[in-house]
């Protein structure tokens, strides 16, 4: 499947995947992949991955952003449940 095929989470998940496997240290890469994964409302893996954006660079605002909104949103589940 090519790029214009694929739609655009999914071309936007792939080549994250890629970017990753090709420098683990791609802090922007992660950062796509945790916004990615909190889209889908994978609140632990969106909280890993930026995790690991801000070991790579910790000086990048929109990933301690994402990761506060995914901590948040998995306090809000967490809250719904126990109701």
């Amino acid at each position: 499947m090519s790029w214009l095929d694929a739609a655009p989470e999914e071309a936007a998940w792939a080549d994250c995947c890629r970017a990753i496997e090709l420098d683990p240290t791609q802090a922007l890469a992660w950062r796509t992949r945790g916004s990615i994964l909190l889209d889908r409302r994978d609140l632990s893996g969106a909280i890993h991955a930026l995790d690991q954006a801000i070991e790579h660079d910790d000086q990048d605002a929109d990933s301690f952003f994402l990761r506060g909104l995914a901590f948040l949103n998995q306090h809000v589940v967490a809250r719904a449940a126990n109701a």
